[in-house]
């Protein structure tokens, strides 16, 4: 028989993370299913360890098997090396 898997959209971090484009902070990342939506739709570069890490562990923590702060700090990384290389660094 078929098993139902639990999704958090709506789990949410403490603290959320405002992420942008041309040097504005115009977008509010709240939670590990926002920075997915954002990491699909929004980064530059969808490769590399750092960016991989993010995604997994975002997705980990909305499936329920990861504390949801755990994925914040990744997903903080992964925006921060997608500005760089958009900015040519």
């Amino acid at each position: 028989m078929a098993s139902v898997i639990t999704i958090l959209f709506s789990s949410r971090w403490r603290r959320s993370v405002n992420v942008g484009t041309d040097d504005l902070l115009s977008l509010q990342i709240r939670g590990p299913a926002d920075a997915i939506r954002h990491m699909r739709e929004n980064f530059r570069c969808k490769s590399g360890p750092t960016y991989w890490h993010a995604f997994e562990l975002c997705h980990a923590a909305v499936r329920g098997e990861l504390q949801t702060e755990f994925a914040r700090a990744p997903f903080v990384a992964a925006c921060a090396e997608d500005d760089a290389v958009a900015r040519g660094g």
